[in-house]
Parts: structure tokens; C-alpha cells; sequence
């Protein structure tokens, strides 16, 4: 800063942040974490976390059905997951953002090459926390692939790789990916080809959700202002909303 032209002097040193001088030198203490576990009725397992801090909690699903899984189907887990919250019955994508926005609810969801998430993040008061969580559950459990959505997905896709042919940094990845693994299912690429995204159809959509997005095949984690009671009655909700069936075999 200048110095004050009255006085010539400069302006005293603002004081040190206090949340480092308590530390005095000291490194922090880490802090204990609680994570409590157990399975559902349908095989998910779960992971929780009491954090009271906030009124608030976080709901993440992770199942392993991520590229690695889509076998001839380049494409199909990530386009199975962008898929979910495109239309359930009576609702469409339109109506399920706006069932989430006017309940304060963040719906977040994502694919990668060894897993697919959907996560959830509310207000923990039952009043937002209830119908937050059976939209969630009717988005993740029960998804009715629109043909329309699915149209309009794919063609955001082949424009996204069209793109990727002006990027040299998107096609080194894929070649890199491609010398390192070989046969493996880690080669292909996990948005998907432009020969493979066109064949996919809502029935292909439908039947990998059916397997992959089963309740043996997930892990439920929970963090925030919930009992335990509320964090179990959460996950049985949830783990019976999901299809039926085990975990898949991990790709080799």
C-alpha cells in the first residue's frame, strides 16, 4: 500500500491469520473419521459418515459399470449414465431438474472407465429430504431411456467427436491407451466411437442398466447431518429401488 501522505509512514501489517498461529508450528491433527459400514438387504454395501456441522447431507451411488464393462459396445455405460435423468415416468427432463431445483437438491452423475456414479446432495430436513430422495431414487432405479433424450444425446456425442479430430491432445490419449492395453477393454475409448454411438439403441440402453445398475453391484455412501437410523432407513430405500442382481465380474 502507499504511504499516507500526512504522516510519510505506511499502514500497520495486517495481524497473522489466527487459524495458523494456533497451530504454533504444530502440524494439524488429523481428524478421526467414523465410517460406519454395513450391507443392505439386496447386496449394496454401505458407507457412512455422521457429520452435523451442517443441515445439509451428501448421497453418493457408485456402481462398477464403467467402460470397462460396455464389451463390443463402445459407449453404451457412458451413454446408459447420461441417459438417467432424461426421462422416468410421468416425468421428463425438463420436470426432473425442476423437481430437484425447487427442492435445493444438486443431482450430479458421471461415467468413467471403471465405474458410474449418481450422487445427491440435500437439505437434511425431511421435509426437502424426503421427496429429494424419491425423485433420486425413481431417476437412478427406474429410467425410461426416452427415444427422443437418446436422439438428442447422440448427436451431442458424434458432434463432441467430430471435435476430437482437431485435438491432438485427445487423439495422442487414445492412442496412448491403445498401445499400453491392447486387447484389454481399458483400449477403448470410454465416450465411444463414431461408428459405435450410432448403433446404440434404448433397448441395449436398458438391459445394461438392468445388470449393471443392480443393487448387488453398488456402494452407497452417505456423509452428513443423518442418524444412523435415518442413514439405513436412506439406504434400504434405495437398494430396493435399484434392479435386482449381483455384482458384475471385474474386467480382468
Amino acid at each position: 500500500a502507499p504511504a499516507t501522505p500526512a504522516t510519510g509512514s505506511a499502514p500497520a501489517a495486517a495481524p497473522a491469520i489466527a487459524s495458523l498461529a494456533k497451530l504454533n508450528g504444530q502440524a494439524p491433527a488429523r481428524r478421526a473419521l467414523d465410517i460406519q459400514r454395513w450391507n443392505t438387504a439386496e447386496g449394496a454395501r454401505v458407507l457412512f459418515v455422521e457429520a452435523r456441522e451442517l443441515p445439509m447431507f451428501d448421497l453418493r451411488l457408485t456402481f462398477a459399470a464403467g467402460s470397462s464393462q460396455d464389451g463390443e459396445h463402445p459407449g453404451l455405460a457412458m451413454l446408459t449414465n447420461a441417459m438417467l435423468n432424461e426421462g422416468i415416468e410421468g416425468q421428463d427432463t425438463t420436470a426432473i431438474a425442476a423437481g430437484f431445483e425447487g427442492l435445493g437438491a444438486e443431482f450430479g452423475n458421471g461415467a468413467y472407465r471403471d465405474m458410474a456414479v449418481a450422487s445427491l446432495r440435500s437439505l437434511s430436513a425431511a421435509e426437502q429430504r424426503e421427496p429429494a430422495l424419491a425423485l433420486f431414487a425413481r431417476v437412478v432405479g427406474a429410467p425410461t431411456f426416452p427415444e427422443g433424450a437418446l436422439a438428442r444425446l447422440k448427436n451431442q456425442i458424434l458432434a463432441g467427436l467430430e471435435q476430437q479430430k482437431q485435438n491432438p491432445g485427445k487423439l495422442a490419449s487414445i492412442a496412448l491407451f491403445q498401445q499400453l492395453y491392447g486387447a484389454h477393454p481399458y483400449a477403448r475409448p470410454s465416450d465411444g466411437t463414431l461408428e459405435s454411438i450410432p448403433a446404440l439403441d434404448r433397448a441395449q440402453l436398458a438391459a445394461f442398466h438392468a445388470r449393471a445398475y443392480a443393487a448387488g453391484n453398488a456402494v452407497i455412501a452417505l456423509v452428513g447431518d443423518l442418524s444412523r437410523a435415518e442413514a439405513e432407513a436412506i439406504a434400504a430405500r434405495l437398494s430396493a429401488a435399484l434392479p435386482k442382481g449381483p455384482a458384475l465380474p471385474p474386467p480382468p
